[in-house]
């Protein structure tokens, strides 16, 4: 059985996470700056998770474990 396909882009993902990572090890979501808007800092809980799942759906369908 073939595994079924995820809606999960997994380019665009690992530009997210990359992204996301170069932010939070400059410090940006933590204080007030010009490249992070103020609704997105204080949301960068909600994007982290959101991560997760897509990286676990990337996993399970390329036949990884649970």
């Amino acid at each position: 059985m073939a595994p079924k396909p995820t809606s999960v882009d997994f380019n665009k993902l690992w530009w997210e996470v990359t992204e996301f990572l170069e932010n939070a090890n400059d410090g940006l979501y933590f204080r007030p700056n010009r490249e992070i808007p103020k609704t997105k800092r204080s949301k960068w809980r909600f994007e982290f998770r959101r991560f997760i799942k897509d990286l676990v759906a990337v996993r399970r369908e390329f036949g990884g474990r649970r």
